[in-house]
């Protein structure tokens, strides 16, 4: 190792060592030297979510351009910048260390693979994301021009894994032809590498879409909940009821597990409405979708699973941006879900005298998910649920 050379750091080497396993080489430099393969961490390699491929400074911008959606004024003018300075090089002069990959040239690499689908070299450029139990690479495909050819997803856990293979039965199987306000990318193979699920995907056009209004969203949603329509079931005593508690109980912490159980009991105190059931994409967020030609181009189908109570994905929506207002503590956005249950569950048929219990059984849904998933152990920012949201839950119920 050279003077200018580095080993990984942990928040790369984390990311990025099962793409590029042994024989391969990883180092970091702030030099390229040879022929090896380089990529820029953005933002840093001690923070990397980006890695983009050095050697066709467009390519690099396009694709940090499509990867990354601005959310308000300052993310739009860091969108800006960052790529300006890909397209001309500069922001070398700010994030100065390259990934460096070196292997032999019959080596079996993540790129093979991928060029082996399509036929022709390709160059990969990646979004590693956030710390989280459910983190996986997704790569943009990119030929020799750099034009995009499709979208990869590598499951580099056992929990990504599972999750890439359930987006890939999605693609598969979802009626396509009930998906009048809604598209979803097609799948176009999957394989493993290194014992790895890899998942590619047509395109869709984010770049040039924009965000839903609230009409949209909520039309999309529904649409979505009605692929499959399961009509009207019992609330707590059906399936959907049956397979939260059933999840609950499997839990590893047995604490939040008996809290749950019993918050259920005390819904059913109430008594178990019947409400109408259906599909729910289960990640609908302003991350996952956006609004172009007329449509709502959805992606991130791995969540997707039914039955469950009609509204639960616009409630997930509202939930993460009352989660993103970070003005107001967590427990204010539990209290803010409830008092707008109402208004976002009534296109969903559910009646008023319902709402509170839909709205409980979403959170429990979601916090058995974080719970289930790991979520507190891998620094997930909100995966502690068992000690901020399920005592929320718990006192909102009391008070109904």
């Amino acid at each position: 190792m050279t003077g200018t050379e580095q080993p990984l750091r942990r928040g790369l080497s984390s990311g990025v060592r099962a793409l590029w396993p042994e024989p391969s080489k990883l180092r970091l430099s702030r030099n390229r030297v040879g022929t090896e393969s380089a990529y820029l961490p953005l933002p840093s390699a001690e923070s990397a979510r980006w890695l983009l491929p050095i050697g066709d400074n467009r390519a690099a911008a396009a694709s940090f351009g499509r990867f990354h959606r601005a959310h308000g004024p300052v993310g739009a003018v860091k969108r800006m910048a960052t790529r300006a300075g890909l397209r001309t090089g500069a922001i070398r002069l700010v994030a100065r260390e390259l990934l460096l990959v070196e292997h032999t040239a019959d080596a079996a690499t993540i790129e093979s693979v991928v060029a082996e689908i399509f036929g022709r070299p390709v160059r990969l450029a990646f979004h590693l994301g956030h710390p989280r139990a459910n983190r996986k690479p997704v790569a943009q495909a990119l030929d020799c021009n750099g034009s995009l050819l499709g979208i990869v997803k590598i499951g580099t856990t056992e929990l990504a894994a599972a999750l890439v293979r359930a987006e890939a039965r999605t693609l598969e199987t979802i009626p396509r032809d009930s998906m009048r306000l809604t598209q979803a990318p097609e799948l176009v193979a999957q394989t493993e590498f290194q014992g790895m699920p890899v998942v590619v995907q047509t395109v869709l056009p984010t770049w040039k879409a924009a965000a839903p209004t609230d009409a949209q969203w909520s039309a999309a949603a529904l649409e979505i909940a009605n692929l499959v329509n399961y009509g009207s079931l019992d609330l707590l005593s059906g399936p959907f009821g049956q397979s939260l508690r059933d999840r609950a109980e499997s839990l590893m912490d047995p604490r939040a597990a008996d809290t749950i159980s019993s918050i259920l009991d005390r819904l059913k105190e109430y008594g178990s409405p019947a409400v109408d059931h259906g599909m729910w994409h289960g990640d609908w967020t302003e991350w996952n979708a956006a609004a172009h030609d007329r449509r709502v181009l959805v992606w991130d189908w791995e969540r997707y699973s039914g039955p469950v109570p009609g509204g639960f994905d616009e409630l997930h929506r509202t939930f993460q941006q009352l989660l993103a207002a970070r003005a107001q503590p967590r427990a204010a956005a539990t209290q803010r879900l409830f008092a707008r249950a109402d208004v976002l569950l009534a296109p969903f048929g559910v009646p008023r005298a319902a709402t509170a219990a839909v709205t409980a059984t979403y959170l429990l849904t979601i916090a058995t998910r974080y719970l289930s998933d790991g979520q507190a152990r891998s620094g997930g920012s909100l995966g502690d649920v068992a000690q901020w949201l399920l005592p929320e839950i718990r006192r909102e119920v009391e008070h109904q």
